[in-house]
Formats: C-alpha cells, sequence, structure tokens
C-alpha cells in the first residue's frame, strides 16, 4: 500500500514537473516524463541512506538567525544596506529561477513537436525513427518535408552525425581552455598543490564545514544510484534532479559552479560541506579515494588512492 502511494507521488510529480531533464537544454534528451530512470535512481540513494539511519531532518541555521549573525556588529546604515541588498537578491534570485523553469518547460514543449514531426517523417519511411529528426538541420528538416531532400540521404546524414555524437560524449573534456602560442588552444592543466598529507585540489569556498570520506565520482544522474549513505559526492555539476542525492551524500565537489549555484544552496540547505569549480575533479578523484573536503577554505585533499 506504501509503494502505491508512493508511485503515485512520483507520478503527480512527473506529471507536474516532468518537463525536466538532466540535459535540460539538449533537445535530444529525454524528459523525466519520458523516462524517469534518472530521477528513480537518485531517489533510491537517498531511500538507501534513510534505511541506514541518516536523518531527513538537516541541520540548517534558521534564516533569522543567519541574518542576525551578518548583522552582528554592523551600525544601522551598514543593517539598512545590507536588508536592501538581500531583499533585491531574493527577488531576483527567484525571478532567475522561475524564468529557468519556464524555459525549460518550452524547450521540453519543442522536444515534443519535433518527436511529433519526427514519427510522422518516419511514418513516411524518411526517417529510421522520430529521434532522428534530431540530427537534422532546421533546413534539411524543412526539406525533407518539402520532399527536396530524400529520405535515404536524410537517413546517410543522421547516421554520420550519431556516429560523431557518440564519438564526442566519449573524449573527456579538459578542465579548461586557453589560448596558447600562436593562437592554439591548449588545455589548462588541474591546480594540484602537494600540501601535508597529499595532494590538493583547489576550488571555491561553497558551503562551510569539513568532511573526511570515500569519494563517489558520479558523472550522470542514473550513475546516483550507486552513491552510498556519507560518500563525498564528486560529479561535473548538480541540477535540481540531483536533490536526493545530496541528501545522502557526506559532501559535494563539483567541477563547475558558483556560491548562487544549485549544488551550493542545497549543500548549505542540508548542511554539506561544498567544494565547486575544482577543475578536472571527476579525472583527478577515483571512486573509493579518502578524501577531506574543507568547504571553509575551498580545498579538497586526496589522502589515500583506491
Amino acid at each position: 500500500e506504501s509503494g502505491r502511494a508512493l508511485w503515485a507521488r512520483i507520478e503527480a510529480f512527473l506529471a507536474q514537473h516532468g518537463h525536466g531533464a538532466e540535459r535540460e537544454f539538449e533537445l535530444a534528451a529525454p524528459r523525466w516524463r519520458e523516462d524517469p530512470a534518472p530521477l528513480l535512481a537518485a531517489l533510491q540513494a537517498q531511500v538507501r541512506a534513510l534505511d541506514e539511519g541518516a536523518s531527513a531532518d538537516f541541520d540548517v541555521l534558521p534564516r533569522g538567525a543567519a541574518i542576525a549573525s551578518v548583522e552582528r556588529g554592523m551600525g544601522l546604515p551598514g543593517r539598512w544596506l545590507f536588508r536592501g541588498l538581500l531583499g533585491r537578491a531574493q527577488a531576483f534570485t527567484l525571478a532567475r529561477e522561475n524564468l529557468k523553469y519556464h524555459f525549460v518547460l518550452a524547450h521540453a514543449r519543442l522536444r515534443e513537436i519535433c518527436r511529433a514531426l519526427g514519427a510522422r517523417l518516419a511514418a513516411e519511411g524518411c526517417l529510421s525513427g522520430e529521434e532522428d529528426l534530431f540530427f537534422l538541420t532546421v533546413e534539411e528538416v524543412a526539406a525533407l518535408v518539402e520532399e527536396r531532400l530524400g529520405g535515404e540521404e536524410a537517413q546517410h546524414r543522421v547516421a554520420r552525425r550519431r556516429r560523431a555524437w557518440k564519438e564526442y560524449w566519449s573524449v573527456a573534456a579538459p578542465p579548461a581552455i586557453e589560448e596558447g602560442p600562436g593562437g592554439r588552444l591548449q588545455s589548462v592543466e588541474v591546480d594540484v598543490a602537494e600540501v601535508g598529507d597529499g595532494p590538493v585540489l583547489r576550488g571555491l569556498a561553497a558551503s562551510p564545514g569539513t568532511y573526511t570520506g570515500r569519494a563517489r565520482v558520479v558523472r550522470t544522474l542514473e550513475e546516483g544510484a550507486g552513491l552510498e549513505p556519507g560518500e563525498v559526492l564528486v560529479a561535473p555539476a548538480t541540477s535540481p534532479g540531483w536533490a536526493p542525492l545530496l541528501a545522502a551524500a557526506g559532501a559535494l565537489v563539483t567541477e563547475i559552479g558558483g556560491v548562487l549555484s544549485h549544488g551550493a544552496i542545497i549543500a548549505r540547505e542540508y548542511g554539506l560541506p561544498a567544494v565547486l569549480n575544482v577543475a578536472g575533479a571527476t579525472q583527478r578523484i577515483r571512486t573509493g579515494c579518502l578524501v577531506v573536503v574543507d568547504g571553509d577554505r575551498g580545498t579538497v585533499r586526496l589522502l589515500e588512492e583506491p
């Protein structure tokens, strides 16, 4: 009975917010409503953490107390200025999130239109499947509809681009790229310093606290099913769908992100130490590596390789 009730709540969530996706702005990426597997994997990690005794209640400093701690020692003009800036930041943050939510919703609607057109072209034998449409340009789709482009040629282009797309996904992107001698692009080395007990990766201090634990490298939301309670979550970046994983993690390390990014905000809400913008974190840190995440200094120390 409880399982059916849970599934009913999941279905209700997908009905309202199922337009989300891990790669939200990639038209070819399935939405949660189409394929909820990545989202369910994240929920499984959270359930496993609760089963092993983790608390669902997070030690979060009440908003009023947090504001008071910042204002302590300020004069009246300083408090007025701080309150004004805080109010504007809160208002614009809400506006930004609402804008992104509806932009993703519009993107999902556009994907539905593309899939419907792709299904029609596939039924007419012009494409092998509805998803092939995403490997054609707008001009090519128009030419296909107007019969200025043959189905055989279109499928040939789709096959070639799909192969290239898969090859691109298999390539690990460098942490950063800069212009080198002669205008040639070159990768930038990861900032690793030998300090004390082991190499240290440097990033942005995004959520305070220090945590020592085993790392779990998670590159996609679906991989998050393997996250064990208390492990340090190491990821390229996070999105709203990663919130259940953060609830199970002991700390967070990402390659991309700022103090107002999703991962940083959720980490602070959950009381997790977090270091973001750590170049090459998913390449330098391996699953099972013992690390110390210092969310105050913005460092990740590697104590022991697996």
